[in-house]
């Protein structure tokens, strides 16, 4: 099961195995995510949809369709501009994948 709860961020929430896992994850555009998620969905309309995200209550909708996640992970992108950016590896996966990758 993953819940997503959709504000200018949104928590992923998995229960896997007996543990709840959550992250955080931020989004640039929430409404253009719900407005995908709920595509077939008509009842779900963009009014509708921008209220329940602004509501003082959560709202949860179940989709009619199961669908697979994929989140990535970056902490080196080229930007825009064409320039080289980095950020740290909080979560330690650099080293991870470099072991996968490479020849120690």
């Amino acid at each position: 099961m993953v819940a997503l709860i959709l504000w200018n961020a949104w928590y992923l929430i998995t229960w896997n195995g007996g543990k709840l896992l959550v992250e955080y994850l931020r989004l640039s555009d929430p409404t253009k995510l719900a407005s995908y998620l709920l595509r077939k969905q008509p009842e779900w309309t963009a009014a509708k949809t921008n209220e329940a995200m602004n509501a003082s209550k959560e709202v949860w909708v179940s989709l009619k369709e199961q669908l697979s996640v994929l989140i990535t992970y970056f902490t080196a992108w080229v930007d825009a501009e064409g320039s080289l950016s980095f950020r740290e590896d909080i979560y330690g996966n650099d080293a991870k994948m470099a072991k996968l990758l490479f020849i120690q």
